[in-house]
């Protein structure tokens, strides 16, 4: 496989037809078949034909974030940018057990990981409920206050939280970002809740579907 004008920074030439081979190649097969990105059949074919069977990973296999973006570039796909602009741009990663986030600050590691120990460092002086971020607490006082400092451009209601603030906006604007992706279904509705009562009605369709199928044969 040619890889002229490709840039793998310290990766041995001699390993990169191996590391393509066992980091990309099962990429571009669960992209394929999942459908959640489309992969030209020209390039997809072009690509897998020119790989070697996968074999055991080395130590630079291991290591082949490089060559995934790389691989995905040849295959006309590319979008993995964030791989490598994650490690620069935020530069302080989660240390526990499964879970990759990064972020920008150490402040903003150290919300995140009270997720993981639930930590609530916050308590409200009115009721004594207790939050892991400041704003959460500012957020939660309002319900005390009876404060709305959100107001409606269009028609002066307010509102206590800015993201309801947002939901009521879509009443003047119509819109409706939230799409049923369920078989067919291309219903949309203009907040999460409405399409997860909508999604719950498919499944209880299906549910029926399962235990009595004679009734809606045709």
């Amino acid at each position: 496989m040619s890889m002229v004008g490709v840039e793998l920074g310290c990766i041995p030439h001699c390993m990169v037809e191996t590391i393509l081979s066992s980091a990309v190649a099962p990429v571009l097969n669960g992209i394929k078949s999942s459908g959640l990105m489309h992969v030209p059949e020209s390039s997809y074919t072009k690509f897998m034909s020119t790989i070697e069977t996968p074999r055991e990973p080395s130590q630079w296999e291991l290591n082949g974030t490089a060559a995934v973006k790389t691989g995905l570039k040849l295959a006309g796909l590319g979008g993995l940018e964030h791989l490598e602009e994650d490690e620069d741009k935020k530069p302080f990663s989660c240390d526990y057990n499964g879970c990759n986030k990064r972020y920008v600050k150490q402040s903003h590691l150290e919300m995140h990981k009270r997720k993981h120990t639930g930590e609530r460092p916050y308590p409200c002086e009115v009721c004594e409920k207790r939050f892991s971020r400041s704003d959460q607490l500012k957020r939660h006082m309002r319900q005390h206050t009876g404060d709305k400092p959100f107001k409606c451009s269009t028609c002066e209601k307010q509102f206590s939280r800015s993201d309801h603030l947002k939901t009521h906006m879509r009443t003047h604007t119509g819109e409706k970002p939230f799409i049923c992706m369920w078989g067919d279904c291309t219903k949309r509705f203009a907040r999460s809740d409405e399409l997860s009562r909508h999604t719950a009605m498919h499944e209880k369709h299906l549910k029926k579907l399962m235990i009595t199928p004679d009734i809606y044969q045709t």
